[in-house]
């Protein structure tokens, strides 16, 4: 069976658009339960979630900025500020 070559990313001349995204990688879930979190106290794993969605989405902002600086060679601070 041959599979397709998907033309969608190819210019007028015939080469491959060199895409600049970052393709995502999801290396964590992040878990949440109303009923066995307990607010302010979770760390998002199966085993102790967070007690809501915004503490989940609070935690993921914060990651998030601790690996922009981190790619950017910056010091990053960890959770209780120290570097």
């Amino acid at each position: 069976m041959n599979k397709k070559e998907d033309t969608t990313a190819l210019l007028p001349d015939g080469t491959r658009f060199p895409f600049w995204e970052k393709e995502n990688i999801f290396d964590r879930e992040i878990h949440v339960d109303g009923t066995r979190g307990k607010k302010g106290e979770g760390d998002g794993s199966a085993a102790n979630p967070f007690f809501s969605v915004q503490e989940a989405a609070e935690a993921a902002r914060r990651n998030l900025q601790r690996v922009g600086q981190a790619q950017e060679g910056r010091d990053v601070p960890g959770e209780d500020g120290q570097l």
